[in-house]
């Protein structure tokens, strides 16, 4: 991907630039901290792991959305995600 030409997608909602991918590479670097951290508060959930694992995932999807986002909506709904 060339960062330096910003790509633009969905009627120029959602961007691709530097800046989007800067905080794609940070949001998936915390992610991957959080789940490594997370690897022994895991086995203490009575109610399954795979709850609170797709709740992380669906944090990291609306917050790479977030990065992206170029309109009001798609950030509405990033946000969303991330709730």
């Amino acid at each position: 991907m060339d960062a330096s030409i910003a790509q633009f997608a969905f009627n120029n909602t959602y961007v691709l630039d530097g800046l989007a991918l800067f905080f794609k590479r940070f949001f998936l670097i915390a992610a991957i901290i959080v789940v490594l951290l997370s690897i022994e508060f895991a086995d203490r959930i009575p109610a399954g792991v795979a709850e609170f694992y797709s709740l992380q995932v669906m944090a990291l999807v609306g917050m790479m959305f977030a990065a992206s986002a170029n309109d009001f909506t798609v950030l509405f709904v990033s946000l969303e995600l991330i709730t």
